[in-house]
């Protein structure tokens, strides 16, 4: 459930397996190991801890996300690349992602024969917006939720949990670097992202695999959005149980709980953005009712 909460534009992946392969896979860095990591750049890991959550919520299970930083895939990388360098041109690169979903796939099937879910897998990243048919490739089954919200939310929240992310790399004295460089990119990341969802949806404008979902409906009533995926997707299968627990998810779980930010275009100096024709495009065509 937490993944229909996530603030920017995202994928989310429900995946069916037949797996044979076993392993113990340990995927977090030890409390003793990120604590040192944090004392040697000299940064407050308890108050990075806290802005993080404020910005983005952090829960338990992030596998996801993981296995895409294993491979080098990180937002880290945008963040510090200047985009005409080789290592921005390679990120967002959508030809030569194989070797991320072979491993992937082969770490998920060995995860789903040790502790497989009751139905699906559910995946959150927003990084596989990046790369949709290579994600394709290795999953074809795969059903895709898309959630959409409003740019001019989308793109100061992304610069604020940037920002957050950049802090442990630049001193305060230094912050004015980081600053420099996320009006750089935040934006130029923001448009590839939104020219891939605009591209895939012109060329698959309605497959049964893929439903559209707006943040805006799922916050007033996230009951009624994902009553409409499950009656959307018919593997999936609601339960007076399932809603019941929903219910009680969302009492333990409000908007707000681990934090909350606030953020505007005009903190960040990105009200022009907004004037930029793709912003137009993507809004047309997921966002007008």
């Amino acid at each position: 459930m937490h993944s229909a909460y996530e603030l920017k534009t995202s994928f989310q992946w429900h995946l069916n397996y037949n797996y044979k392969y076993v392993a113990d896979i340990d995927l977090k860095i030890s409390e003793d190991i990120l604590a040192k990591i944090f004392e040697t750049a000299q940064c407050d890991l308890k108050k990075f801890r806290t802005d993080f959550s404020s910005s983005h919520p952090s829960f338990s299970n992030e596998e996801d996300t993981v296995l895409h930083n294993n491979v080098g895939l990180t937002s880290l990388i945008v963040n510090f690349a200047p985009k005409e360098t080789n290592a921005f041109t390679w990120f967002i690169n959508q030809q030569n992602k194989d070797y991320t979903y072979q491993y992937h796939q082969a770490v998920f099937q060995m995860l789903h024969d040790v502790d497989p879910p009751q139905t699906h897998w559910q995946l959150k990243s927003p990084l596989h917006t990046l790369w949709i048919d290579t994600v394709l490739k290795y999953y074809p089954q795969a059903s895709i939720i898309m959630s959409h919200r409003r740019l001019d939310e989308v793109l100061p929240s992304i610069y604020r949990h940037s920002l957050t992310l950049c802090s442990p790399y630049f001193t305060e004295d230094n912050l004015i670097n980081s600053k420099r460089i996320l009006d750089e990119m935040v934006p130029k990341c923001l448009d590839i992202w939104i020219d891939r969802i605009i591209e895939f949806h012109k060329r698959e404008p309605s497959p049964k695999n893929i439903f559209h979902i707006q943040y805006e409906d799922l916050i007033k009533d996230p009951i009624g959005v994902l009553r409409k995926i499950y009656d959307h997707f018919d593997f999936l299968q609601w339960s007076d149980q399932f809603e019941k627990s929903m219910k009680t998810w969302l009492i333990d779980n409000p908007q707000g709980k681990q934090g909350r930010y606030s953020y505007s275009l005009a903190e960040f100096g990105l009200e022009t953005q907004m004037n930029k024709q793709i912003y137009k495009d993507y809004e047309k065509l997921f966002l007008s009712k």
